[in-house]
């Protein structure tokens, strides 16, 4: 679609593509764009989710010559744009569950009546569809599920970090609340995998809570943290590892979860929230909150090598359903009304 004799032109909030999932899945897409449109950026080097933001972006959005704006993040203009259609990304809705009550409120009285000036909402998983749905009350034809995809592990340069390490089972992600770190490293000083001497490795850094659990387990010398990784020490790391184990509270998506079935990694994860959709039939899952059901589960991936041969084979073919290329035409399909 042109206007006149000119490409449509799509501006994209550039306040949200410095780092982190949300930045990466932005890139992945705009690097897509079809060749009828122009991507410009608006918001560069701003604050992507300050208080005033939706003023930002509804100033900004009225300012640039474009035919559409995308905040790739969750956050409304506090006004339309005449003349322009606006779309936003809510990737889930964590901030209503496990943030402080200031937030809740923000959410609540701010975002929620805010959304009036979005024509269409894109969100990642069927799970935070409906939660939107029934947060928001706004018209289900304007909050489009497209999942991500995801970097293909197998695909990324050998590495030699896992090479030679002990058995080991794998968490990736931060260290907040709703993640159940807490359950997760009880279950692990509880199972039979630790008795027997296999390992928890950790992305990231340790730090004084982390580590009190740890102790508390009394599983401190058989815990690892990996500190940062880049996307090929990623991807050895995943392969090596006996399972990962994501047994989040909460997610509007688990990318982990998919990257470590590119990766040929065996799943445990929730059987919760959107993991469960995202997993399919292609993870153990069991109850976030029983730290016996994830020492269970955590013994069975780790150690059962019949099942992990069978979830390593659903789990190759489960990733082939969230492709980058898939995610990126179906937002441009939705963004330039083709």
């Amino acid at each position: 679609m042109t206007r006149g004799n000119r490409p449509l032109t799509v501006a994209i909030d550039a306040s949200w593509l410095r780092d982190g999932g949300i930045a990466r899945m932005a890139h992945e897409i705009i690097n897509r764009a079809p060749d009828h449109v122009r991507v410009v950026e608006i918001r560069g080097g701003r604050a992507n989710a300050g208080l005033l933001t939706p003023v930002d972006l509804a100033i900004a959005a009225r300012g640039v010559d474009a035919d559409v704006i995308w905040s790739p993040g969750f956050m409304p203009p506090m006004a339309r744009a005449p003349g322009k259609r606006i779309y936003i990304t809510i990737h889930d809705l964590t901030h209503l569950h496990s943030y402080s009550a200031a937030h809740r409120l923000y959410f609540n009285r701010i975002i929620r009546p805010l959304l009036a000036n979005v024509d269409r909402v894109f969100t990642v998983s069927e799970y935070t569809r409906q939660e939107i749905l029934l947060w928001a009350t706004i018209s289900p034809d304007r909050v489009i599920r497209v999942h991500n995809g995801v970097t293909a592990m197998d695909r990324l340069p050998a590495h030699d970090r896992a090479t030679q390490a002990p058995p080991y089972v794998l968490y990736v992600g931060n260290r907040r609340p709703y993640k159940n770190i807490d359950r997760m490293i009880e279950a692990f000083g509880r199972s039979k995998f630790a008795a027997r001497g296999g390992q928890l490795w950790l992305t990231g850094a340790c730090d004084p809570a982390i580590d009190g659990l740890v102790r508390q387990a009394g599983v401190a010398d058989r815990v690892r943290y990996l500190g940062w990784l880049s996307d090929d020490e990623l991807a050895a790391t995943y392969a090596e590892s006996r399972a990962l184990i994501f047994v989040s509270l909460y997610e509007g998506f688990g990318l982990p979860v998919v990257e470590a079935m590119t990766a040929g990694c065996p799943v445990l994860t929730a059987n919760t929230t959107a993991l469960a959709e995202v997993a399919g039939d292609a993870a153990l899952t069991v109850n976030p909150l029983s730290v016996e059901e994830i020492a269970e589960g955590l013994d069975r991936v780790a150690l059962d090598d019949v099942l992990r041969a069978r979830l390593r084979s659903a789990g190759l073919e489960r990733a082939t359903q969230f492709s980058w290329d898939r995610c990126a035409v179906r937002y441009w399909q939705v963004l330039t009304g083709t």
